[in-house]
C-alpha cells in the first residue's frame, strides 16, 4: 500500500522470496477549483440601533461548492455612521440605511441593512423638530403677553 503525500513521481521496489519488482508511483496534484463568485448573506437585513447581525461571505467554485470565507475576506460599509462592520458583524450605529460589501480575490457582493430606532423611541423628522420648537416658542410669548395684563 502506498498513499501519496505530495505531487510528483517515486520508484517502488519490492522482493519477495529472491524475485523483484520495479515501478513508478505517479501522484497527480488535486484538482483545482476556481473562485467564480461570492455572496453575501443575508442580502437584507433590518436591526435597531445598538443590535448587531452577523453576515457571512461566501466563496463559489466554478464545480458548484461554497466555502465560507467570512474570515479571510474584507469588509467595508459605504455609509460608516449608519452600521460599523468587524469581520461581517455589523452593528447598527444610528438610523439608515447602509450597503456592507464582503470582497474576495477581486469579487465582491453587497448586502443592505436597515437601522431603524429602538422599541419605544420616538423619532423626529428635523422639520417636525424645528415646528415643535417653534410652537413652543409661540406658547411662551403668549403666556408672557397674558400674564402682562
Amino acid at each position: 500500500l502506498a498513499t501519496g503525500v505530495s505531487p510528483g513521481n517515486a520508484i517502488i521496489n519490492g522482493s519477495y522470496g529472491g524475485l523483484s519488482a520495479e515501478g513508478v508511483l505517479t501522484v497527480n496534484p488535486p484538482p483545482t477549483k476556481n473562485l467564480v463568485g461570492v455572496a453575501v448573506n443575508p442580502s437584507n437585513a433590518r436591526i435597531e440601533v445598538g443590535k448587531t447581525v452577523q453576515l457571512t461571505l461566501v466563496g463559489i467554485y466554478d464545480d458548484g461548492s461554497q466555502l465560507d470565507i467570512t474570515q479571510v475576506g474584507s469588509w467595508v460599509v459605504d455609509d460608516p455612521e449608519v452600521v460599523g462592520v468587524n469581520v461581517g458583524l455589523v452593528s447598527g450605529l444610528s438610523l439608515g440605511v447602509a450597503v456592507v460589501a464582503g470582497e474576495y480575490q477581486g469579487l465582491s457582493a453587497q448586502a443592505t441593512i436597515e437601522v431603524y430606532p429602538p422599541e419605544g423611541a420616538i423619532s423626529l423628522s428635523p422639520g417636525l423638530a424645528l415646528a415643535g420648537i417653534l410652537f413652543a416658542g409661540l406658547v411662551k410669548l403668549i403666556i408672557k403677553e397674558f400674564k402682562k395684563k
